[in-house]
Formats: structure tokens, C-alpha cells, sequence
């Protein structure tokens, strides 16, 4: 059998074991439902709104509208979930195998 790395195996030790990490990952998983959801909401009202005779311009609008809430998205994802994700699978590193230290 393989060794793993040993960054994969923290993270699969602080999806076990490690209920901050599991609440970082299920904010990011309902994040992108809400965005996808209000995303095709958008597009819906967009092309809804305009007239049938410039399909062109109702989709490109479409598409514009639908970058907005993606951006926001992976920003808060950015600020909010990432530093508490690493912190948590940081904590099941052994100190003497994290990146930077040398063993003795």
C-alpha cells in the first residue's frame, strides 16, 4: 500500500475528527449551492425581462449578472473558510513534518 502524503492524511484526520473543519467545509458546499441557485435565478429574471427579438444581448447580460455572485463567492471563501480549513488540518501535522522544519 502507498504511503500518503501526509498533508492528505491530516485531511482526512480533520474531517474525522475535527468539527470546525466539517462546519468550514459545509459552508463552503452550502455557499456554492446558494450562489448556483441564485445564480440561475438571475439568468431567469434577466432573459425574462428583455425582449424575444435580442436574444443576443439578453444573453450576454445573463452571463454578466451571473459572474458577480461567483466573484463574491469565492472571495468570502477566500477570507472566511480557507484560513479556518488550514488551521484545523494544520493541528493533525506532527510539528516535526510541517513545511519549513527540519526533523532531528
Amino acid at each position: 500500500m502507498p504511503l500518503k502524503p501526509i498533508r492528505a492524511e491530516a485531511f482526512e484526520r480533520a474531517g474525522r475528527e475535527s468539527v470546525g473543519f466539517r462546519r468550514a467545509q459545509q459552508g463552503v458546499r452550502a455557499g456554492i449551492g446558494f450562489v448556483l441557485l441564485g445564480e440561475a435565478v438571475l439568468r431567469v429574471v434577466t432573459v425574462w425581462s428583455r425582449p424575444e427579438s435580442n436574444i443576443l444581448v439578453t444573453s450576454l447580460w445573463s452571463q454578466s449578472w451571473g459572474i458577480g455572485p461567483f466573484f463574491v463567492y469565492f472571495i468570502a471563501i477566500k477570507l472566511v473558510c480557507v484560513p479556518v480549513s488550514s488551521r484545523e488540518v494544520g493541528r493533525f501535522i506532527p510539528a516535526a513534518q510541517k513545511p519549513g522544519q527540519q526533523p532531528f
